[in-house]
Order: structure tokens, then sequence, then C-alpha cells
């Protein structure tokens, strides 16, 4: 089964015969699970319509624990002291 998403909305075939139409709206994704619906988007394709895309089952991922977060602490900033600096008096 290939997933397809549409990049530029635009009207296509909705069943097998052709005989009903839809619109195919900007970031839908297609599930072309049979033939017609494959040619259908290999020709958004080719018209730079959809992308081809590759979507995981979330079902087959691990379940797993979250990881906790390490807090960590600013460092103080250092503190600068300035030197006095006195003119000297000329006469």
């Amino acid at each position: 089964m290939s997933s397809y998403k549409i990049i530029v909305p635009k009207v296509g075939a909705s069943n097998k015969e052709g005989t009903e139409t839809k619109l195919y709206t900007l970031d839908e994704v297609v599930d072309a699970k049979q033939l017609w619906q494959k040619n259908i988007m290999n020709t958004f394709v080719q018209n730079g319509w959809a992308v081809e895309i590759k979507v995981m089952a979330v079902d087959s991922l691990e379940k797993t624990q979250p990881v906790k977060s390490i807090k960590t602490t600013k460092k103080a900033a250092k503190k600068t002291t300035k030197k006095k600096t006195t003119k000297k008096k000329t006469s």
C-alpha cells in the first residue's frame, strides 16, 4: 500500500469507474490501496500535485518509559569589580 500527500488541491476520480469526483485537499493523505487509486496518484505525482510518503504504523512501535528530564542549574555569574581610578592633579 502506498500513501500520498496532496500538495496542490485538485479534483480527481473517487471511484473505480471514474463516474464520481472529489476534491483532494491540501495536506490530505491518500492511501492508494487499489490499482485505480495508484494510477490516479501517479498522475498527481507526475504533475507535481502530490508526493509519495512513507507512513509508519503506530501499533508496531514499542511502548517505553518516558525519558526523565535532567535538571540543570545555571552557574552563578562571576562578579566583577571595577577598579577605581583617581585623576592626578597637575599644578
